[in-house]
């Protein structure tokens, strides 16, 4: 495999203290070229008064792949880091303008054989799905995918009062789903059913790094289309459960679960039921 095992853990797991990232140096070649990478970045966003959501805008990548790349929680690919690079750098893309000495992003990239960027077939930490096969989940919760992180983005970026609308559609367009559902669509069907039951009593606050920024109005009126929506998400045929099964599906239906009882208004005096 290319860049060897270690690709199999993030960044952060390959340093002796993670919570320090990215101050605690790694003793992984290549993760400590991120390292540097991540460390030199963040107060270049904070000279510009850049948002994450600002550089994402600006340079093409995905909130989710900037967020990830400041905490280490995943190994950037070619792409993140090239667009990345802005477009007043020096010697653009060969030297990445926020180094700190001696990192060059040129011999970065086409040193391919330590894995550095390199897409490689690894297991998703926490997830036992392949990367190649599932590049855009690291997790199992609702926010924890490219799709559901795009999907706050397109909320954010809605008119206040087309938010809820944004939302209705998303869990009817699943609910009338009668053939074959992607697991896309399901991405977003899970996370517009979170955003209604963290407005739940017993919710979940909303993922503070991946769910939306701007503040939603009230979804409670939708519970009972979210709650249709999860059930065909998880009624064949779905892509999406299919995914799952293939691994380790069990924590992933446990959080569909938690969702369904959160959604399910409680006679008075009953607790909910705990899975």
């Amino acid at each position: 495999m290319v860049g060897g095992r270690a690709r199999a853990r993030s960044l952060r797991e390959l340093t002796d203290n993670p919570e320090a990232w990215p101050e605690q140096p790694s003793i992984d070649a290549a993760a400590e070229a991120v390292r540097h990478i991540a460390r030199t970045f963040t107060p270049v966003l904070d000279d510009r008064g850049l948002s994450q959501r600002a550089t994402s805008a600006g340079s093409g990548v995905n909130r989710q792949a900037v967020a990830d790349l400041l905490a280490g929680r995943s190994w950037p690919d070619v792409a993140t880091v090239a667009r990345l690079i802005p477009a007043d750098a020096p010697n653009r893309p060969h030297t990445f303008a926020f180094r700190s000495p001696g990192i060059d992003v040129g011999s970065l990239l086409s040193t391919s054989h330590a894995g550095l960027l390199s897409v490689a077939a690894v297991k998703m930490p926490g997830t036992g799905h392949d990367a190649e096969e599932n590049m855009g989940t690291w997790d199992v919760g609702p926010f924890d995918n490219d799709t559901a992180a795009d999907f706050s983005y397109t909320l954010d970026e809605a008119a206040a009062d087309a938010r809820a609308c944004i939302i209705h559609d998303t869990l009817t367009r699943v609910i009338g789903t009668a053939g074959y559902l992607e697991a896309p669509e399901s991405e977003e069907a899970v996370a517009a059913a979170a955003l209604i039951a963290a407005q739940c009593p017993e919710g979940a606050p909303t993922d503070p790094v991946y769910g939306p920024e701007e503040p939603l109005p009230d979804l409670t009126s939708l519970r009972d289309l979210a709650l249709q929506a999860l059930d065909r998400v998880m009624t064949e045929p779905s892509e999406l459960m299919d995914l799952w099964d293939e691994s380790d599906g069990g924590p992933w239906r446990g959080h569909i679960r938690n969702l369904r009882n959160v959604l399910t208004p409680q006679p008075p005096g009953e607790q909910f039921s705990l899975i």
